[in-house]
C-alpha cells in the first residue's frame, strides 16, 4: 500500500528512482495489498471471535475496554476496503489509502492502545 502510493506519486513526476524500478507494476502491488488483506482479516476475525468467547466465560466487562474497541474500528476498517473493492470497484490509490489508515490503526493499537491498557492496568 505505502509503496503503491510512492510508485505511483514518482510515476506522475516521472521521476523513477533506482529502488522503485524494482517494484512490481502498480497492478500487481494492489492485488497482492487485496490478498494479504482478505488473509488478514479472516485471522482477525477468527481472533476477535475467540477473544469474545472467552471474555463472555471469563464475564469480563469487555465490551468497553479500548483495547476491544480500537480492534472493532480497525476489523471495520479493512472490512470497508474489502467491501470497496468488492462491491464499488476501488482500486488503486482510494484502495491504498484505506488499506494505509488500516495499518495505521494497527500500529496505533499496538503503541499507544495496548500500553494505555498496560499502565492503566498497573497504576502507572
Amino acid at each position: 500500500m505505502l509503496f503503491y502510493l510512492i510508485q505511483e506519486n514518482q510515476l506522475k513526476k516521472r521521476s523513477v528512482n533506482i529502488f522503485l524500478k524494482r517494484l512490481p507494476p502498480l497492478e500487481t502491488l494492489d492485488e497482492f495489498s487485496a490478498r494479504i488483506v482478505e488473509f488478514a482479516e479472516l485471522f482477525m476475525t477468527m481472533g476477535i471471535a475467540t477473544g469474545v468467547i472467552r471474555a463472555i466465560k471469563e464475564g469480563e466487562n469487555w465490551i468497553i475496554d479500548p483495547l476491544v474497541v480500537s480492534t472493532g474500528i480497525t476489523w471495520s476498517i479493512y472490512a470497508f476496503y474489502l467491501f470497496t473493492r468488492s462491491v464499488w470497484g476501488w482500486r488503486g490509490r482510494r484502495a491504498a489509502i484505506v488499506s494505509l489508515i488500516g495499518f495505521l490503526s494497527v500500529l496505533a493499537i499496538r503503541f499507544v492502545v495496548k500500553n494505555y491498557a498496560y499502565f492503566h492496568k498497573f497504576g502507572l
